[in-house]
């Protein structure tokens, strides 16, 4: 082939995977508030949530604050006090908030340091057996004070975490105090331990794997008190959720400054622990990583508000997010009008175990139930166009309830090489739904039986990235040369780096041409060394075995640029 017909190719299918990648960022249908859901909102107490968090910090919580060392408490995990003051508050305030306190139950771990912590967990019980969980770690730390000892200096931590902890109280009072039916059980969840590595959260999560529980979602908040926007942070298979509430900070008009972030290893809180688990999970923070923003981050002058810092929680954020969380939960209950809504995402494509089963999750995002039967169609796509040919197709016939999803396994999965391929639900539109432009999502597949390279699990992040570096996510199904290439959306090239196959940096995962995973990054610049714009970006990365100029196999996928 000719260099030119080579490259009119390549932009052929660049032009094509535009469109076709074009429903990875949802264009929304309107949708219309709920009047209940808005009264709900209107019931949010900042008040409140500022009484909570000065008896979590304070010895003494009048106004104007001490921040005087000895009226500061320690929330230290290790400590007694952890539990003797903030524990028994946190677990008094949330039967107040369920009214009833069969509802609430305290869980003991012991930590590898021979000490007790404990989990408190409330359930708002909601019809069919899965839940979603509302969490926040209610343990600090100071160790970002000079000669901080943790046997006797105080850890008051009103940011971090005393913020996610007076939201999820309030969401709790709020939300059990509605009398809305749901769909689903609703866990709220304190956490101890998470400054010691998350071993509260590894627990619960552990657990609830090994007894099978149906987790539908796991929203984390910590850290959510200083300064005027939120982050909110999610891996692939989260990105439903992550959608799910933009667009509900956008219908119910709650005015969050919030960025939306896809990245797999932001690995720092409780959200994580269900991540590992294969939970699907999103994490709240008011900037990340929160060091960069908060001065006061992990040290004994993370108070309510002091003067002499220049240092306060913003309460104005905490409600937004509370808000946020109450107005995504409730969405799932009934109305007048009430219609499902069947999704698909990228995240819920995957293949299964040792096996190698496909399986593709079909939620419900709407706010009535699925009761009819729907069919799941999956295209193999042509390579240099829009066109793609049906391969498998099922019909799926089980109640799917509001907020709820369904996962159909495809055991008689042949592909042995990498392809794109058209995954539709409900093509023939069987279904009445408030949103069908989330019925579609395309996606990269292939499991490695071959001798040549093979490249799985492609993506990048963070996603959107905000113009620092930008990780290349993959695995190889053995050493080979890479190319990795960044086009602009007119498929001209950006940056392009060759990494040789060369066993000497078999073990750097940021090398880039290894056996199994490779990290490989890029510092958002072009070949000229100028900051790249912001704007869309399409990547290809390629596996080259040596033989001939045709990469044995290559993955292509876009990413956004945030300045």
């Amino acid at each position: 082939m000719s260099p030119e017909v080579l490259k009119t190719s390549i932009k052929t299918v660049l032009l094509s995977l535009i469109v076709l990648f074009s429903s990875g960022e949802r264009s929304y249908a309107s949708l219309q508030r709920k009047a209940f859901v808005t009264d709900l909102l209107g019931k949010i107490d900042r008040e409140r949530m500022e009484q909570d968090l000065a008896h979590l910090v304070y010895r003494d919580p009048t106004k104007p604050y001490d921040n005087l060392p000895e009226n500061l408490r320690t929330r230290f995990a290790r400590r007694k006090e952890c539990w003797n003051s903030a524990g028994l508050y946190i677990r008094d305030r949330l039967i107040q908030a369920l009214g009833d306190s069969t509802s609430v139950e305290v869980k003991p771990f012991i930590h590898t340091s021979g000490d007790t912590m404990y989990n408190i967990i409330g359930t708002l019980k909601g019809e069919g057996d899965g839940y979603y969980i509302y969490a926040a770690h209610y343990d600090a730390t100071a160790y970002n004070t000079p000669d901080w000892d943790w046997r006797t200096d105080p850890a008051p931590g009103a940011d971090d975490n005393g913020s996610g902890v007076v939201s999820v109280l309030e969401a709790a009072r709020v939300l059990s105090s509605s009398g809305l039916r749901f769909p689903f059980s609703i866990k709220f969840i304190f956490f101890s331990g998470e400054e010691f590595r998350m071993v509260g959260s590894k627990t619960y999560a552990s657990e609830a794997s090994q007894r099978g529980d149906n987790i539908l979602g796991m929203i984390n908040s910590d850290m959510i008190g200083y300064g005027g926007e939120a982050d909110l942070i999610g891996d692939r298979r989260s990105q439903w959720l992550l959608d799910l509430m933009q667009r509900m900070n956008e219908t119910y008009g709650i005015g969050l400054d919030l960025r939306k972030i896809i990245d797999p290893v932001a690995n720092r809180g409780d959200h994580a622990s269900f991540w590992d688990l294969d939970y699907d999970a999103v994490w709240f923070v008011e900037h990340y990583p929160p060091e960069d923003t908060n001065p006061q981050y992990d040290s004994i002058g993370d108070v309510v508000f002091s003067k002499d810092l220049n240092y306060h929680i913003n309460f104005d954020l905490i409600a937004e997010v509370t808000r946020l969380v109450c107005a995504t939960l409730a969405h799932f209950t009934a109305a007048v009008g009430a219609l499902p809504d069947l999704a698909v995402y990228p995240g819920d494509v995957r293949f299964l175990g040792p096996t190698g089963d496909l399986s593709l999750t079909i939620r419900n995002l709407g706010d009535a139930p699925v009761e009819s039967n729907f069919t799941v169609r999956v295209g193999e796509c042509d390579r240099d166009s829009t066109a793609y040919n049906v391969i498998w197709e099922e019909t799926v016939s089980e109640i799917v309830p509001p907020g709820g999803y369904r996962q159909v396994i495809n055991g008689f999965w042949d592909r042995t090489v990498t392809g794109l391929f058209r995954i539709d639900v409900d093509p023939e539109d069987d279904i009445a739904e408030w949103d069908e432009d989330n019925n579609v999502v395309y996606q990269t597949l292939s499991r490695p039986r071959s001798d040549r390279p093979e490249i799985t699990e492609a993506y990048v992040y963070p996603n959107p990235c905000y113009g620092e570096r930008l990780y290349f996510h993959y695995q190889l199904s053995k050493e080979a040369t890479v190319r990795i290439e960044v086009f602009n959306l007119a498929g001209e090239i950006v940056w392009d780096r060759e990494i040789l196959r060369d066993l000497r940096f078999q073990s750097d995962i940021t090398y880039g041409a290894n056996y199994g995973l490779n990290e490989p990054e890029w510092n958002c610049r072009n070949k000229g060394g100028a900051p790249v714009p912001g704007g869309l970006y399409i990547y290809k990365v390629s596996a080259f075995d040596g033989e001939g100029t045709s990469p044995a196999d290559f993955v292509i996928g876009k990413f956004a640029v945030i300045r």
